[in-house]
């Protein structure tokens, strides 16, 4: 077993690299390799952690998946008598996406962070971060810088979207903190409490993230600072 680490864009990436042969017998063992690399990854950044799902993950998905409140990619906004297909469904949505669990420095659980439709012959994918509402706020803002140095580094990306839904107004302006640009509305394409609302998409150059994300680890450090503060 062989561990490295090195330094992406100022965050710590560690990795695991297990020796192919022991795990699927005679396959290609470069090819299973770069499969295993990236299943153990882990992205360190100095508030929070980017790991790997384990089983327990995977419950808590599901029990997150089912708030008939929740607006992320994987809410299916499912009712009790469809909790078996409900699982099904969370299963195919993370076998769809790139899914890690945040975690604080403490190794609560904190959310979890999310890369999904990537289209690859034209080089873009969707974003997007879950994390508890009682979290400190600085630890999603770093979930997201560790993400989106994650994708444009291991990715040839040419940008990434996100989807923002009307009702949460300050989440437009952390997608703005970062650099995305507003591009335009999906009228009444959530359908939510009893609402159709609307959903802001928003997209993110490789080249704007670079300029852009150095002003975020500020707006990170003031975030903290404050809530070191008013702890």
């Amino acid at each position: 077993m062989e561990h490295k680490s090195h330094l992406l864009f100022g965050y710590n990436v560690l990795h695991t690299q297990v020796d192919a042969p022991s795990i699927r017998g005679e396959q290609n063992l470069s090819s299973v390799r770069e499969e295993v690399l990236v299943i153990n990854m882990l992205l360190l950044g100095q508030l929070v952690r980017l790991l790997p799902l384990n089983p327990s993950d995977e419950a808590e998905l599901i029990l997150w998946a089912h708030d008939p409140y929740a607006h992320h990619i994987l809410a299916l906004r499912a009712i009790s008598a469809m909790f078996s297909p409900l699982v099904g469904d969370v299963d195919a949505a993370i076998a769809d996406s790139l899914t890690f669990a945040i975690t604080d420095r403490q190794q609560n659980r904190i959310g979890f962070a999310l890369a999904y439709s990537m289209n690859h012959r034209d080089r873009w994918l969707y974003v997007d971060i879950i994390a508890r509402e009682e979290s400190p706020p600085s630890l999603a803002l770093e979930a997201w810088a560790l993400l989106i140095d994650f994708v444009f580094a291991w990715y040839p990306l040419k940008l990434i979207y996100r989807e923002v839904p009307d009702f949460v107004p300050e989440e437009l302006k952390v997608s703005h903190s970062m650099g995305f640009e507003d591009i335009g509305t999906m009228p009444k394409r959530l359908w939510l409490a009893g609402n159709n609302w609307d959903v802001s998409l928003a997209s993110l150059t490789r080249e704007r993230w670079s300029h852009f994300r150095q002003i975020f680890e500020t707006t990170i450090a003031i975030q903290l600072a404050y809530e070191s503060r008013t702890q």
